[in-house]
This record gives structure tokens, sequence and C-alpha cells, in this order.
């Protein structure tokens, strides 16, 4: 399997590490392997943080959008209006998109 880009890499690695964890747990509730696996007993040491507000306003987006190199304008406007996270966007392939859609 070969990767187009670093990034790619880095976001197919943080979903199969949340498939790993999610298939063990499975399996330990299954009964498949030891209910006390070391993976199953692991809690996220880090406290949820709550939902972070960048931008006071849409033309603040727009704002930084014109500021910097018009080719990641276009991706900063879509990344605020979509509300999709990093490894979201930058896993985006052509095909997931329905251009012939009338949706906005």
């Amino acid at each position: 399997m070969t990767f187009a880009n670093e990034r790619t890499l880095l976001a197919w690695e943080s979903a199969w590490d949340a498939g790993a964890k999610q298939a063990f747990r499975w399996a330990g509730q299954a009964g498949l392997i030891e209910r006390h696996h070391p993976i199953l007993d692991t809690k996220n040491q880090q406290p949820r943080r709550g939902e972070a507000h960048y931008f006071e306003t849409w033309a603040d987006v727009e704002a930084l959008a014109d500021e910097i190199d018009p080719h990641y304008g276009a991706l900063i406007i879509f990344a605020a209006g979509t509300g999709l996270r990093p490894g979201e966007w930058i896993a985006l392939e052509r095909r997931d998109l329905d251009l012939s859609s009338d949706r906005p």
C-alpha cells in the first residue's frame, strides 16, 4: 500500500489506532481474549477538550483566507465551513465529493 503524502499516512494511522482499540474491546466483551487486556483497561489520560472557536465571525475566516497564499485560502474556507477535523479533510478524495448535488 502506498500513500500520496505523509498527511494521508498520519490520518490513516490515527483511524487504524482507533479501529484496533475498538476491535480489542469487542473481542474482550465477546470472550475471545482475556477480559482485562491492557488495551481494554487503558483510559485516555487526556481530559476531553471543549469545542474550540477560533473565529468570531465569518468575516474573520474570509480575512484570514485573503491574507495567506491563494492556494490555501480555499482550504481555510472549506475547513471552517464544514467543521471537519484536519484528519477528515486531509483524507478526503475526489470520489468522496458529490459535485452534481443541488444542495448548498
